[in-house]
């Protein structure tokens, strides 16, 4: 039978697994056995070790190995069934090719009758021809962006989706890619995305995506789950969106993006805003974001009660609306505001 040299080691080590009486076993005991029958290099030790921890057979624990013996027998059937093959780079592209991001563990399971040294073969070609790409940042586990329609892979038509799947609802997408989604935004889906979260080791790169994380004040409130693509993402809502937005407008490309938005939304719910803005505890937030419901009141249909509520919490001294303009004192919000500033 002409097998791979580490297919032929990984048997050979399943042969003194099945020989050893403990359930544990250091790797240099597992090699010393091997070197007295036959010569196996460091780089095919490695990968058979490898293919025995795909098949969990060996269990990692600390600088030894846990066996688990009920997988000796299968992992050896598995691979002797391996032999020397062409590894068909087209029906791989067809298997990978449905899916837009994937983890090398996603990809071991889909090429699951190939070996992992095969598997690292076959992705090194993919890589050469453009097929997929590893995500720069990422470690031996990482993502891999897929180029089913063989252009060039670098170009992401949803970097919403992309990033949802790097991080699943780890992320709330805020300010103006919040905007994005719920589709208030003039500008449509732009390549600099907002987010809340994800992982603590930086953000990888996704080439023509600009990734930004910002720090939301009380990140529990005002969130809601959006259903794109098939997939749930995390997201603030209107509501919460507009406070955001108001507050920080450089993160919602300027105020003509914000005021777009103000006028696109058919309803806004009062009593959640003025619940948020508890939350920030920001005068002239509360000025501010009085203003706007006093203005939109009518279409919005805001109680003249709520805005009498939220007056109680305006700013003692007068503040701008921006910060660098002037403007007409709206005693009632106790901030100035710039004539027609909603027209």
């Amino acid at each position: 039978m002409n097998l791979p040299n580490h297919i032929t080691c990984a048997l050979s080590i399943l042969k003194t697994l099945k020989e050893y009486k403990s359930e544990k076993i250091s790797k240099e005991e597992i090699t010393n056995n091997l070197k007295k029958k036959s010569y196996f290099s460091n780089y095919i030790l490695s990968s058979a070790f490898r293919e025995l921890l795909q098949d969990d057979v060996l269990v990692r624990k600390g600088r030894n190995y846990q066996v688990n013996r009920l997988q000796i027998e299968p992992s050896r059937k598995k691979l002797e069934t391996f032999k020397e093959r062409i590894i068909d780079i087209d029906k791989v592209k067809k298997i990978l090719g449905k899916y837009k991001i994937l983890s090398r563990r996603e990809i071991n399971h889909l090429l699951s009758t190939y070996t992992i040294v095969q598997v690292d073969q076959i992705l090194q070609t993919l890589q050469n021809q453009g097929f997929v790409e590893k995500l720069s940042g990422s470690k031996s586990r990482g993502k891999y962006i897929v180029d089913s329609g063989g252009e060039n892979v670098r170009f992401i038509t949803d970097p919403v989706q992309a990033i949802a799947s790097l991080f699943g609802n780890t992320v709330i997408f805020c300010y103006t890619t919040a905007l994005e989604i719920h589709g208030l935004s003039r500008y449509g889906m732009s390549f600099v995305v907002y987010i809340h979260g994800g992982t603590s080791k930086g953000l990888p790169s996704l080439d023509e995506v600009n990734i930004k994380r910002v720090k939301l004040r009380s990140p529990g409130t005002g969130m809601m789950l959006f259903k794109r693509a098939g997939q749930n993402i995390q997201l603030t809502d209107v509501e919460r969106t507009i406070i955001d937005c108001v507050h920080r407008p450089k993160y919602a490309v300027g105020w003509e993006n914000l005021f777009y938005a103000l006028k696109k939304v058919e309803q806004v719910n009062g009593e959640r805003v003025l619940e948020y803005l508890k939350k920030f505890r920001i005068p002239s937030l509360y000025a501010r974001m009085g203003v706007i419901l006093e203005n939109f009141r009518e279409k919005w249909k805001i109680e003249k009660t709520l805005l009498n509520n939220l007056r109680m919490y305006c700013p003692l001294t007068p503040v701008r609306f921006f910060r660098n303009e002037p403007g007409r004192l709206n005693k009632q919000w106790n901030i100035y505001v710039p004539e027609g500033l909603f027209e």
